[in-house]
């Protein structure tokens, strides 16, 4: 089935995959910008069709018929926002018909966990021993007591779902059936665990343009969910990291880029050190971080990276980014309960209210909400300004004493 609605712009042709909300600001400022936008989108009722000059009711994972269209439209450009399936996509058609685009082998590489762990191995970065099976048999003929603990994810799963740390073998088998389960490729990886020596995650997002890293949006990545302590919690501007580390960090993700040989667009990346001090690169992605991450760097720092991505994607070569602001404390905070049950109210105690500056809910009163075990079962998030980073990391830590999900059980 084929839906189009159509306008009177009729310029440049952008192709854009994903009609979701996260990709409503790329449609927005392409349509703006005076790309005449084409979106594809397997949902008839995705809000970016409401925008966008042109849809099509079509899969956008479906990479030959993305193709046969985007020959059809004649595009300049072709770009997925915030998916890692779809970012396939858009380097598999830019490829073939020589669009500004990365290399679809290298976006496959950091799209599987197992393919990236090989690329880190060979390339002499640190890497914890992983290995990747198809099969619990396999993979309870090779991990023994001598691994322990360690870490099993799905090899193609983002925002953290199917990850568990297993301490016991005695629980490695459920852990594995869960990550099975939510892996696409029906393959798990069984990594070594590694012992981080800072109190949060190095994350954010980083936009390449022309094969180099031009603004780098490093962020702390909070965990803390009671059941799920490695689901991303929230993040939090600007990164604590000494200046020595963080030009480690730089000089390390523009290395990886190298070697990947990526152009263009923004990549959501994690990274640690170890006790021992060492860097690891944990992900990678070939597309914008989740939870409104550029949403709070554009806050932040005024870089606007949907803008960026749009334009990148159209062959530009040169690109304005923020960092006008003065510097300030911005978080966000994924609201989320650690139960099932059914939304009654979310209540803000103390003085967390003076912090919040942006409120975006996915659930409405009344709706039926899961327990917090990926990033897919926000119940929202919420943008919160600061006075200094004490008050900041202060609150991202101790947020339980701020926020409270009251849920009615399920009947």
């Amino acid at each position: 089935m084929r839906q189009e609605i159509t306008c009177k712009n009729q310029g440049k042709k952008l192709m854009i995959l994903g009609g979701a909300r996260k990709s409503v600001p790329l449609i927005e400022y392409a349509v703006k910008k005076g790309y005449r936008t084409i979106l594809c989108d397997y949902l008839p009722d995705n809000p970016g069709r409401l925008i966008a000059d042109e849809y099509h009711c079509i899969s956008a994972a479906d990479m030959d018929a993305v193709l046969e269209l985007a020959r059809a439209e004649n595009i300049g450009g072709i770009v997925s926002y915030s998916s890692d399936i779809l970012a396939k996509t858009a380097a598999y058609v830019g490829n073939r018909l020589g669009l500004p685009s990365n290399p679809y082998g290298s976006v496959l590489t950091l799209v599987r966990k197992d393919l990236f762990r090989n690329f880190l191995q060979t390339n002499g970065f640190s890497c914890p021993r992983s290995y990747a099976f198809g099969s619990f048999a396999e993979a309870v003929s090779k991990i023994g007591e001598d691994m322990l603990p360690f870490m099993v994810k799905p090899v193609d799963s983002a925002g953290s779902a199917g990850v568990t740390k297993v301490e016991s073998l005695s629980l490695f088998g459920e852990a594995f059936e869960k990550a099975l389960a939510m892996s696409g490729e029906k393959k798990v990886i069984v990594e070594e665990y590694i012992q981080m020596d800072h109190e949060c995650m190095i994350g954010g997002d980083i936009f390449v343009l022309n094969g180099k890293i031009a603004f780098y949006g490093l962020l702390n990545s909070h965990r803390g969910s009671e059941g799920s302590p490695f689901v991303p919690t929230g993040t939090s501007y600007p990164l604590c990291l000494c200046r020595e580390r963080t030009e480690e960090v730089h000089r390390t993700l523009q290395r990886a880029v190298d070697l990947l040989g990526m152009k263009l667009g923004g990549f959501n990346v994690e990274l640690m050190y170890d006790s021992g001090g060492k860097l690891y690169i944990v992900e990678i992605a070939p597309r914008n971080g989740g939870n409104l991450i550029p949403e709070l760097l554009r806050t932040a720092t005024g870089a606007d990276l949907a803008a960026a991505l749009a334009d990148a994607s159209m062959g530009a070569d040169e690109i304005c980014f923020g960092y006008a602001r003065p510097c300030r404390y911005y978080s966000n905070y994924v609201i989320h309960s650690e139960t099932d049950g059914i939304l009654r109210q979310i209540r803000y105690k103390g003085d967390i209210r003076d912090n919040i500056i942006r409120e975006e809910m996915y659930v409405r009163h009344g709706e039926r909400v899961f327990r917090f075990d990926s990033a897919k079962k926000a119940l929202g998030i919420i943008f919160l300004r600061f006075s200094d980073q004490e008050e900041e990391m202060y609150k991202m830590k101790n947020m339980k004493k701020f926020i409270e999900t009251e849920l009615d059980p399920l009947q």
